[in-house]
């Protein structure tokens, strides 16, 4: 019996890594894909290059470097990321509703912003967790409470370099 279900979940196991294999092989051609924009013209563009004049953010570790970013109206950050697992890179709720969707390891992904202010950002997928705990049932604590999750601030300033 132990043997079966050991069986059955390493093909479970391969199944699901050539899936994801696959998946990202068909979506990483090469070619731009637009994925959003917001209100303030503000445009997202995934691509397997990083643009001449961008700040580029590296996703590592879970965490986005540098933090805080500082660019001039009318200039890009890219993020690339370069964990083993997907993140994102999308607009904390009233920051103008951009997001880079997906980005496996290797992805890239282009945020142009055109207004000045400060815009706020997290990873959808790996979000500040606060005043939850998951424990084993001894007692020990799993995750939660207070974790800082996957954040960052864009300070965009008016003028030019």
């Amino acid at each position: 019996m132990r043997s079966t279900l050991r069986l059955e979940l390493m093909m479970v196991l391969t199944l699901a890594v050539s899936v994801t294999a696959l998946v990202v092989a068909l979506r990483s051609d090469g070619s731009p894909q637009a994925i959003a924009g917001d209100a303030n013209g503000n445009g997202t563009i995934v691509t397997s290059e990083v643009p001449e004049g961008a700040t580029v953010v590296e996703i590592a570790d879970f965490l986005y470097d540098p933090d805080p970013v500082r660019i001039y109206a009318g200039e890009s950050v890219a993020w690339t990321n370069f964990d083993t697992v997907a993140h994102t890179a999308t607009a904390s709720k009233g920051d103008g509703g951009w997001d880079t969707g997906n980005l496996f390891r290797g992805d890239t992904a282009v945020v142009t912003f055109d207004e000045p202010g400060t815009y706020a950002y997290l990873c959808s997928l790996h979000p500040p967790v606060h005043g939850r705990f998951f424990g084993a049932p001894d007692g020990t604590v799993l995750a939660g409470g207070g974790g800082g999750g996957m954040v960052g601030t864009i300070v965009v300033m008016e003028g030019g370099k």
